[in-house]
């Protein structure tokens, strides 16, 4: 078999499910571990899959739904958002862009802290409702379901009206190459947008989101002034 079928295969496999594993290609090749390993290395200098220990993943990632979201790494995203709001200062003006571990972020700021805060994200301005002291601004434009989040021409033009000290920015795939991307191209605008009007931009990313890419770049990685990953 060629090199190039079997790194094929390999592709597939990673398609089918998820994951590949050095020891379960090598048995299934009957080749060495470390021609399995030179395969996958191979593969990521493409930027065609992600080497973990013991494996590869893909390097795009997949988009699960928005509930689906929330369930996954509670634990992970209480522990970012944590170190996220040590950044956030009475007083500021903060953008919450739309993302669940944004939401983890809006739901432990301190209920007496004065802020206000930016939002496209219908989940945010609900778990803030109880927050007397931190005037809520949504945007209005285009629904996007798969966020739940407000998106379009309407919502850039009303965030071109701000200027945030902050931003935290939701995320879905990050690179040092490929910059920051997404999965929907609705959300590329206003996402662009936060990043321009914001004096600073925070990035709240588990680490499975890291060295990854999806479809839509929003902006370069040396835009974004800081990344918080549970690691």
């Amino acid at each position: 078999m060629l090199k190039e079928e079997r790194q094929q295969i390999i592709l597939n496999e990673l398609h089918e499910f998820g994951k590949v594993m050095v020891n379960d290609l090598s048995d299934k090749f009957s080749i060495s571990k470390d021609t399995v390993r030179r395969d996958l290395n191979e593969l990521e200098e493409k930027c065609m899959v992600r080497r973990v220990f013991g494996g590869a993943l893909p390097y795009n990632l997949p988009v699960p739904d928005y509930n689906q979201r929330e369930r996954v790494n509670r634990s992970k995203k209480y522990e970012m958002a944590k170190e996220g709001l040590k950044y956030i200062n009475e007083g500021q003006f903060i953008v919450l862009d739309g993302g669940s571990t944004n939401k983890m972020l809006a739901s432990i700021i301190p209920i007496n802290y004065k802020l206000t805060i930016l939002t496209n994200s219908f989940p945010i301005a609900n778990e803030l409702r109880n927050h007397v002291n931190v005037k809520v601004i949504l945007l209005g434009g285009d629904y996007l379901n798969e966020s739940l989040t407000t998106v379009g021409e309407i919502a850039v033009e009303q965030a071109s009206r701000y200027n945030p000290d902050v931003c935290f920015l939701g995320v879905y795939a990050v690179d040092k190459k490929y910059g920051i991307t997404a999965p929907y191209l609705e959300e590329v605008s206003i996402k662009r947008k936060f990043v321009e009007i914001s004096d600073t931009t925070i990035a709240l990313s588990t680490q499975e989101k890291i060295k990854r890419k999806s479809k839509y770049k929003i902006c370069d990685y040396d835009e974004i002034s800081m990344i918080i990953t549970d690691e």
